[in-house]
């Protein structure tokens, strides 16, 4: 009796009863997804992780057996004043200047000699101190 009952309830809301199941089914689906993406993002974020910490560890690594040495040696003043453009007593920068060519004046020909990349096509050699060399600097800059 109750098996007859049964059977004419869902013969009755079959439609209903099957648009249900395909809805659920769609959101375990959707579910499911998610979840694999989230697991998926989490082993990458472990993995980047990881690869930060071993770069932490070798800049820590790298600071405590030579940095640290480094510092406490007797040359780090000179080094590090060399490292931040710091010139130190009796020295100077050394600038090497083009040979200014008279005959070639004319901006549609190319010179001879292009070759920029050899110490044969200077002339000469002069030293300056740092603030001549600035000024240099500067003055090529307004005169551009």
């Amino acid at each position: 009796m109750w098996k007859n009952k049964l059977y004419e309830i869902i013969s009755e809301y079959w439609n209903k009863i099957t648009t249900i199941g395909i809805f659920l089914f769609v959101m375990i689906m959707v579910i499911t997804v998610k979840t694999y993406m989230n697991y998926s993002t989490i082993i990458q974020e472990i993995a980047r992780v990881k690869t930060d910490i071993e770069q932490i560890n070798e800049e820590i690594a790298y600071s405590e057996n030579f940095y640290k040495a480094y510092l406490d040696s007797e040359y780090a003043p000179y080094f590090l004043a060399h490292k931040n453009n710091t010139l130190f007593y009796n020295e100077m920068i050394i600038r090497f200047n083009e040979p200014y060519d008279d005959k070639n004046t004319n901006a549609d020909k190319e010179p001879e000699n292009t070759k920029k990349d050899t110490i044969t096509s200077y002339t000469w050699v002069t030293t300056m101190t740092p603030q001549q060399s600035r000024q240099h600097f500067i003055k090529s800059k307004i005169n551009k």
